[in-house]
């Protein structure tokens, strides 16, 4: 939590200064903070960069027997809805950006 206050306590008043950077100076200063606190360790390869783990453990090892079942039905309605309402949010947005909503502001 301390890392996180810092972070934001940070990142807010430079941005309040109209620093330009400013939450990418945060995230490297919280993260030296964390580094210094022991909440975050160095990987043991001892190199900030390397390839990510591999994904034959996991890769076309589908369990096909539960797609067809409520729960995943349940997921593919939220994200539907989710999709729905984004598009709708972005559509309207920008026609009004646009002036292309009638008086009412309703879409044509």
């Amino acid at each position: 939590a301390i890392v996180f206050f810092f972070a934001f306590l940070v990142m807010g008043i430079l941005s309040t200064r109209n620093v330009k950077g400013s939450l990418l100076i945060g995230i490297v200063l919280s993260t030296v903070l964390a580094l210094i606190l022991g909440v975050t360790k160095l990987p043991e390869s001892g190199s900030i960069f390397s390839l990510p783990p591999s994904l034959s453990p996991i890769a076309f090892k589908l369990e096909l027997h539960n797609v067809f079942t409520w729960e995943m039905l349940m997921v593919v309605f939220t994200f539907l809805f989710v999709d729905i309402f984004d598009t709708v949010g972005t559509l309207t947005g920008v026609a009004a950006k646009a002036d292309m909503l009638d008086e009412n502001g309703d879409l044509p």
